[in-house]
């Protein structure tokens, strides 16, 4: 068992952690709301806001955001087997890649969190709990509404969380880039 740190410790650098997340997301989602106002192109940015903010969830407002950025992308005829340009391949990469860490900030703004434990056998096949600790995981009424038949996604634990935010750190980053870089196409 991981003695390190007692409970109470555990919990607080957990629910640290899960603050952080949910933080850095809505960095993500301020990246995302610059993206789409500069696409639009309005005189009052407060028009590009009302429109953005009108779709009620981060996932909506990637896919709405989506929507526009391919307007403004280069052309390209794809019955005569025209590529992909680079900065539709960078849009493209860095869409999925939000869309592939979108569950994880999902689990962790709307799922149960609590302390856990790990079980084992021992030699003599006694089952013990071989470590305790705080995790997000997906409760037995939301597993209800899915296939039953396939295991829960795994539970998310403090060292995932802090693995969750380099990366969407990462993704902020990008989007500031990528936004930077469509400003320069010409019009």
């Amino acid at each position: 068992m991981d003695e390190q740190l007692p409970l109470p410790e555990k919990a607080k650098e957990f629910f640290y952690y899960v603050g952080r997340a949910i933080t850095v997301w809505a960095h993500v989602d301020e990246q995302l709301s610059k993206l789409f106002a500069s696409i639009i192109k309005t005189e009052r940015r407060q028009h590009a806001a009302m429109i953005y903010y009108s779709t009620k969830t981060i996932g909506g407002r990637l896919a709405l955001t989506n929507d526009f950025v391919k307007t403004v992308l280069p052309e390209r005829d794809k019955a005569k087997g025209e590529h992909p340009s680079e900065i539709e391949k960078k849009w493209k990469a860095l869409y999925d890649d939000i869309g592939d860490t979108l569950p994880i900030r999902n689990r962790l703004a709307h799922s149960k969190a609590g302390l856990t434990a790990e079980h084992g056998s021992r030699d003599d096949g006694e089952i013990v709990i071989t470590d305790v600790y705080w995790a997000s995981y997906m409760s037995l009424t939301e597993r209800l509404k899915t296939d039953m038949r396939v295991d829960p996604p795994p539970e998310v634990k403090t060292e995932d969380i802090k693995i969750h935010i380099a990366s969407v750190e990462k993704l902020i980053d990008r989007l500031d880039a990528f936004r930077d870089e469509l400003s320069k196409l010409p019009q």
